[in-house]
C-alpha cells in the first residue's frame, strides 16, 4: 500500500499535529505499531513546538498513544517512560 503523504503547504500546525496523532492512532487500530511510532513523535514535537513543556492533554495524548505504539512493538522500556509522561501530564 502507498503511504499516505501529508501535505505541509501552509498548515496549521495544529492541525498538521492532529493529522499525524490520528494516522498513529489509526496504525496502533490496524496493530502496526511500528509505523505508528514517527507519526506520533512528529506529531509530539510539533505539540511541544506550540504549547511547551506545558502540562497540556495533546501532548499527553501523543505520549500515551506511542507507549501504546510501542507496547505493539514489545519496547516495554520505551512504553512505559511514554506512558509515565503521559500519566504525569493529566
Amino acid at each position: 500500500t502507498a503511504e499516505l503523504k501529508i501535505r505541509r503547504t501552509q498548515p496549521s500546525q495544529a492541525n498538521t499535529a492532529f493529522v499525524l496523532h490520528n494516522l498513529g492512532v489509526a496504525y496502533i487500530c490496524a496493530k502496526e505499531g511500528q509505523k505508528a511510532i514517527p507519526h506520533l513523535k512528529e506529531a509530539l514535537l510539533i505539540g511541544k513546538s506550540i504549547y511547551g513543556n506545558n502540562n497540556c492533554a495533546e501532548i499527553a495524548m501523543s505520549f500515551r498513544e506511542l507507549g501504546y505504539a510501542y507496547r505493539q512493538t514489545g519496547d516495554n522500556q520505551k512504553a512505559t517512560e511514554n506512558l509515565n509522561a503521559a500519566r504525569e501530564m493529566y
